[in-house]
């Protein structure tokens, strides 16, 4: 008897605001871990509790949108505060130049108010979930909801993109990096593909443990979903060899291991030694194409004619092309964050990639009023190298050696700029970045695995030259060749394949969100008139 007492207890507490609550944000952290590192076969059940709860408060009237979006603040809060952990190994941010408490406050606004950024819009995706779940629709075919949930967390990853405050840092499709067979069908349809189907196969689970009668239909698209999408992938792996290239080329990409901390405080003269010495060592082992990290040499090259002449010379006597990382100035007094060509022939090219997806706080200040009032040291960052202008074009750089898009660091997180790359006829991507900010941290590695996703969605192999790593080469599906380990010098050499033909993805981009996007506004649409008619008749009869 007290056991079956004790069992009731447990249910009713699991089934309580407060149950629900903590079964939320476990399922939110173990979600957050997967996709931070890249747990794999895990991140497709670390979902079904949090979608248990969700699934079953949605279509009950006597839930309050109001309670549905706490519930949803709790989950998303909780999977946000883990994917954004590691900026707490920016502390004590002492290149800054800020007092300990001013560093540990930058820290703590930068973990908690992005995750808030990130929660107050995903918490919405319940709420919509209910709205919909509530409708005519999917009252009469209940099993649609788990159809509309996958759908909704595609539109929210989607949603990421558009403004400052999105940061579509926690894409599920991170969670299957280390599992490239789980990946390809990012080639059709992007890296929303892979988070649709994972949503889809944990919805099934989470929908059969909730719904006995449903389970025969929920094994056959669940298990249906995840075989298909297995096996499509598969055979994209496997014929990814008889696509078309453009022929090879040996890339070096070079990592000086020089932090932030140094690169701001020891000079350019310096950074620029370290950085001349490993290109030429790479130029000597017979590289047709050396990459530099982001702002490798925190310099404008064009006003060191010194350091142009060098490079130049070197470019000339070993017949290599340079891409290097570099401020660049503009009309009206605009500073770039930069890629410069310096070609085999010696020369120093006019046009150049600048920067086009600007990191907030870090090269630019949005709601700088606000800032001053909460979180005044928060400006001492961005101060270090000023606003900087972002660039509004691929660039993609013609050499004798092929065709090269550029991608500056926070730039590879965004698919649309890789693939306007290749669209522009890039037949390799080139990515500069400079992680140095967060050490050996999660953050290094999701954001390599950011690149491994670009090269998918593009078809394209990628360079990635990082300055204190992670520096790698990865194949146009996502596997890599070699790499740098975080916080060592280097040089990393490979041969690469040019690819000129373009990824279903690359010619349609996100038209699959698209049509996810107007079903969802379909089914909202037909809640409100539902709702709009219900009403009406119900003032009639009065």
């Amino acid at each position: 008897m007290n056991q079956i007492i004790q069992k009731t207890g447990a249910r009713a507490w699991l089934r309580s605001p407060v149950g629900m609550c903590v079964v939320l944000a476990i399922s939110g952290i173990v979600l957050g871990l997967c996709v931070s590192f890249a747990w794999g076969l895990v991140e497709w059940i670390a979902l079904v509790p949090a979608l248990m709860i969700f699934f079953s408060l949605a279509r009950d009237e006597r839930v309050s949108l109001r309670k549905m979006y706490g519930y949803g603040f709790v989950f998303n809060y909780a999977f946000s505060l883990v994917l954004f952990h590691w900026f707490f190994y920016m502390y004590p941010l002492e290149f800054t130049g800020v007092t300990p408490i001013a560093a540990l406050a930058i820290v703590l606004f930068a973990t908690l108010g992005l995750a808030l950024l990130q929660t107050l819009f995903g918490a919405l995706v319940p709420v919509l979930l209910a709205i919909v779940s509530r409708g005519r629709v999917v009252r009469r075919f209940a099993f649609l909801q788990v159809i509309v949930m996958a759908s909704l967390w595609c539109v929210r990853e989607w949603c990421q993109t558009l403004t400052w405050t999105g940061v579509p840092w926690g894409r599920l499709a991170l969670g299957q990096a280390d599992m490239p067979i789980m990946l390809q069908t990012a080639r059709w349809f992007g890296s929303y593909a892979i988070t649709f189907v994972i949503v889809l196969v944990s919805g099934c689970v989470a929908y059969a443990l909730l719904h006995a009668n449903a389970r025969r239909l929920c094994a056959l698209v669940g298990v249906g979903a995840f075989a298909l999408h297995v096996a499509a992938s598969a055979g994209l792996l496997l014929t990814d060899s008889s696509r078309p290239g453009e022929g090879t080329i040996t890339v070096a990409a070079i990592q000086g291991n020089i932090g932030s901390a140094d690169k701001w405080n020891t000079g350019s003269s310096e950074c620029y030694d370290i950085y001349f010495a490993l290109t030429e060592q790479a130029a000597e082992r017979g590289a047709d194409v050396i990459v530099w990290p982001e702002t490798a040499v925190p310099i404008t090259l064009a006003d060191y004619p010194a350091y142009v002449t060098a490079l130049g010379d070197l470019a000339r006597e070993h017949e290599v092309v340079l891409l290097l990382g570099v401020f660049a100035d503009g009309e009206d007094g605009a500073e770039y964050n930069a890629m410069c060509v310096i070609d085999e022939k010696g020369t120093l090219w006019e046009q150049i990639y600048a920067k086009r997806h600007l990191v907030p706080f870090g090269e630019y200040v949005p709601l700088r009023w606000l800032i001053e009032i909460i979180c005044p040291p928060l400006l001492q960052i961005s101060q270090l190298s000023g606003d900087t202008t972002p660039g509004d074009e691929a660039s993609v750089f013609d050499t004798v050696y092929g065709r090269f898009g550029s991608l500056i660091c926070f730039d590879s997180i965004y698919e649309q700029l890789a693939y306007d790359s290749a669209r522009e006829g890039a037949e390799l991507l080139c990515i500069s970045t400079n992680d140095s900010w967060f050490f050996d941290s999660a953050a290094v590695h999701m954001h390599n695995a950011q690149a491994r996703l670009r090269a998918i969605e593009t078809g394209r192999y990628i360079v990635r030259a990082a300055n204190t790593g992670v520096s790698s080469v990865i194949t146009a599906t996502g596997r890599e060749l070699d790499r740098i380990p975080a916080l060592e010098e280097g040089i990393l050499m490979a041969e690469v394949e040019l690819r000129g033909d373009t990824t279903l993805y690359t010619r349609i981009g996100n038209y699959f969100v698209y049509d996810l996007l107007a079903a969802m506004l379909l089914l909202l649409m037909e809640r409100g008139v539902w709702t709009i008619k219900a009403r009406m008749s119900k003032n009639g009869k009065k």
